[in-house]
């Protein structure tokens, strides 16, 4: 415990404790017994980067100074990278790949960027053509059926004639994802509703606190001799102007949050619409 940092917190039970502590826990416990080959499955899910980045830093020390064989599965693409480098493969290095008890020593020739946003594998290693068709293998294929009943058919089907395979209906994690969305939407709408609903009330208490201010501007002019349509179109003008100045900076900062939270939080291409926009 003292190793991982923990050693002020024996006393402590597993709900008081952080889910970076939590972790640091859970490595400690599977280093204690000093095993020969560690499997260590998404060490970082459900933690923040900061926190994530020194439970993959204690990772590697501890598996540097119990000389084990450390299996990392991860979905984080800046920590694959992260291992990457410090592991030093590039081009050129040579992997030995185990089949089964089956060994193939390879050659990097190549490094490629994988494209998190698409519904694919995104795990690949592209071997030369006769190198691996004597290994096991284990084929992936997606494929894509309308209809609730013809999917259920379709699945049937590859189960009654093909007993090794295992399928997988993304259907219902796509559907979870949209019924998920759509409360969110609904979320957000609601919110767009109270905050028009308080804008109008801000609005109609800061006209009924400058209605004197407007009458005695108003006295003013009429006693400079304004006629009582100019008086009008002078406030006509001046309401306008500050609507267009508040509604121009409210798309602004709707733009650039959107901006933010699709392009740099979820990290998909943001597309400007102005006609929408326009319309608004």
């Amino acid at each position: 415990m003292d190793r991982v940092g923990l050693a002020n917190r024996t006393d402590h039970y597993p709900a008081q404790l952080s889910g970076g502590e939590r972790q640091r826990v859970a490595l400690a416990r599977a280093f204690s017994n000093e095993p020969r080959i560690l499997f260590a499955d998404e060490p970082t899910g459900n933690l923040d980067r900061k926190t994530g980045l020194r439970v993959v830093e204690l990772l590697e020390e501890l598996n540097k100074e119990s000389q084990t064989t450390l299996i990392l599965v991860t979905h984080d693409m800046d920590l694959a990278a992260d291992l990457a480098e410090s592991l030093r493969v590039t081009i050129g290095d040579r992997i030995t790949w185990d089949f089964a008890g089956v060994r193939i020593e390879t050659r990097v020739v190549s490094l490629r960027t994988v494209d998190w946003t698409r519904f694919e594998t995104n795990f690949y290693a592209v071997f030369e053509p006769g190198t691996i068709e004597d290994a096991p293998q284990a084929a992936v294929i997606t494929a894509r059926v309308e209809g609730d009943t013809k999917r259920a058919e379709f699945q049937r089907y590859l189960i009654d004639t093909h007993a090794n395979v295992s399928v997988l209906d993304l259907s219902r994690i796509q559907q979870a994802i949209d019924t998920i969305l759509a409360r969110a939407n609904q979320a957000v709408r609601f919110l767009g509703i109270c905050s028009t609903i308080s804008g109008i009330l801000v609005l109609m208490g800061s006209l009924a606190t400058s209605r004197y201010q407007r009458m005695r501007e108003s006295a003013v002019l009429k006693t400079l001799g304004a006629r009582r349509s100019v008086v009008l179109r002078i406030l006509m003008v001046e309401y306008v102007a500050i609507g267009s100045l508040a509604t121009l900076a409210g798309l602004i900062l709707a733009v650039a949050a959107g901006w933010i939270v699709v392009a740099q939080v979820f990290s998909v291409p943001f597309l400007f619409d102005p006609i929408r926009i326009g319309t608004v």
